[in-house]
């Protein structure tokens, strides 16, 4: 991010409503589990409903976007190179809004 351009990147592939399992990390669990996914650990798969495939796109491109707010808010961070502070404010940023997504009637 340089103040006028922003790349944004998510790679989130649903093939018959599962995808891979990204990590065993508790936190990445609790997240994909809070949106609507089910972990299969063993099969290393994520099954989801239509809306929860919905949601959780979502949640991916809410917390990209929420790198841009996390530096507006912190205008003294002049390198941008992330921190675990940052992926967790993100995280945190993402998931309340997907959060309430799901309680959206217009997201089927």
């Amino acid at each position: 991010y340089y103040g006028t351009q922003v790349d944004i990147a998510i790679n989130f592939c649903c093939d018959g409503g599962t995808s891979r399992m990204l990590s065993a990390d508790r936190r990445y669990v609790s997240i994909v589990e809070r949106l609507g996914g089910v972990v299969h650990p063993h099969e290393k798969r994520v099954h989801w409903t239509p809306k929860a495939a919905k949601v959780y796109a979502y949640f991916l491109i809410l917390h990209e976007l929420a790198h841009v707010v996390y530096l507006d808010e912190h205008p003294d961070i002049s390198d941008f190179r992330g921190s675990r502070e940052e992926e967790r404010w993100c995280d945190a940023f993402a998931l309340k809004h997907a959060l309430q997504l799901m309680e959206d009637p217009r997201i089927s």
